[in-house]
């Protein structure tokens, strides 16, 4: 049985490319054409599944309703879970105008009640916590959206609920509301390893993202985060220098944005590499990103 790649054991493989990787290398392989298939995803997928060790934090952000920071997030479970033979948590604080799907005999999960869960069961170990998130066995991805008319959460039902994931997960993106004034969204800063920022750097938006951008590099000086441009852009070299981060662009798959799991089968031949780019990226800040806690640092 292969050795499964953990982040509670990050120790490096003998052989890097696990079956993981190799399944969806093959079916990217297949959508793109062996011929064409750029070297860069295959750099982006080990950047990936390289080894880490704690649970990394990745809070996806956005000036603006509208922006697609749902969608990126979803990207980015997506990505990660294709990529990673571990569990990975999405906790989508924003509202979700469709709510989060679920069925008669697993009814969906939002962040209100996947707190409550957790803070009756107290979950030890990884099974314990699946069991509490009532994942199969064979379920590696823990989606918890927000429906419209439930109650927010507080700074610190956030920061328990985080926590929470963090212990028994390898990897939990968090999708914030708008701006960086709500509670929530001060909150899961605090306590990121790295951070996405989707903007909008078109027309009469492009002031408003900058002003963004500008703002959580203030609040957050030694958070390492990565721009998405919610259309196909291309920042010109001063934009760059002016950034000075990371900047890509992703064009928004319709079928991530109804919040569920998917496969890269059924995205197209550019949003698979948009995806697996950014992912890679943002593992790849994740790693690097330090948090301040008490008595030291994570």
């Amino acid at each position: 049985m292969p050795a499964r790649r953990s982040d509670r054991h990050a120790t490096p493989l003998e052989h890097p490319v696990g079956p993981r990787l190799r399944a969806a290398l093959a079916a990217t392989g297949r959508l793109i054409g062996r011929d064409s298939f750029p070297q860069t995803l295959v750099a982006a997928a080990a950047d990936i599944q390289h080894p880490i060790a704690t649970g990394r934090r990745i809070v996806v952000c956005s000036p603006s309703e509208g922006s697609g920071a749902s969608t990126v997030g979803m990207g980015l479970t997506l990505g990660v879970h294709t990529l990673r033979d571990d569990l990975v948590a999405t906790i989508d604080l924003a509202e979700s105008p469709g709510g989060p799907r679920g069925d008669d005999d697993r009814p969906a999960l939002t962040p209100a009640t996947a707190l409550g869960a957790l803070a009756v069961n107290e979950p030890a170990t990884r099974d314990d916590f699946r069991r509490t998130m009532r994942l199969q066995p064979h379920d590696d991805v823990v989606i918890m959206r927000k429906p419209p008319g439930e109650a927010d959460l507080n700074g610190a039902a956030v920061h328990a609920l985080v926590a929470g994931c963090t212990r028994h997960c390898g990897v939990t993106v968090v999708v914030t509301p708008p701006g960086l004034e709500d509670a929530r969204t001060v909150e899961a800063l605090a306590s990121a390893h790295a951070a996405v920022v989707v903007t909008d750097r078109h027309a009469n938006k492009e002031g408003v993202a900058r002003s963004f951008v500008s703002l959580l590099r203030h609040l957050h000086p030694n958070l390492p985060f990565v721009e998405v441009m919610n259309e196909p852009a291309r920042l010109r070299r001063r934009e760059r220098r002016e950034l000075g981060r990371d900047a890509c662009a992703l064009r928004h798959a319709p079928t991530l944005s109804h919040g569920q799991p998917t496969s890269f089968a059924s995205l197209r031949e550019r949003e698979t590499a948009e995806i697996l780019t950014l992912t890679a990226r943002a593992m790849r800040l994740s790693r690097a990103g330090r948090i301040a806690v008490e008595g030291g640092s994570a």
